[in-house]
């Protein structure tokens, strides 16, 4: 059996629930002990208006697993950013290798010197 002929018949039998389900409604609305009335005609063929529906509401929710969604900002918030700190307080990197402020070891002049100096003296030996 092919997925074609199973998808098929999963739409016909959800087509037969549907029209049973839609029966046996009207049936049950006009008080009728069988489904078929007394002029011998099915229900399916003589439909009637369904305005005595009950009142279907939204499924209840539930927390799905896993971690939540992200939350995205308003442009309000975009708009607003703050760092926390005081506008007046500007820190400066301290270099850990010379220390000297404005940079940090990555962009150390003197550091990227002695290293170049130790690869080249690697090649030569």
């Amino acid at each position: 059996m092919t997925i074609r002929e199973k998808v098929n018949k999963k739409i016909q039998y959800g087509a037969a629930m549907s029209i049973a389900k839609t029966s046996i409604q009207i049936a049950v609305t006009e008080g009728t002990e069988s489904l078929q009335d007394s002029q011998g005609l099915s229900i399916q063929d003589n439909p009637q208006p369904l305005s005595v529906l009950p009142d279907i509401s939204n499924p209840e929710y539930h927390k799905p697993k896993g971690r939540p969604p992200k939350r995205y900002k308003s442009t309000v918030e975009n708009n607003c950013i703050t760092s926390g700190k005081p506008d007046d307080v500007t820190v400066q990197k301290t270099c850990s290798y010379c220390s000297e402020k404005g940079h940090n070891i990555r962009g150390c002049p003197k550091y990227k010197a002695k290293s170049s100096a130790n690869k080249e003296n690697e090649y030569l030996v």
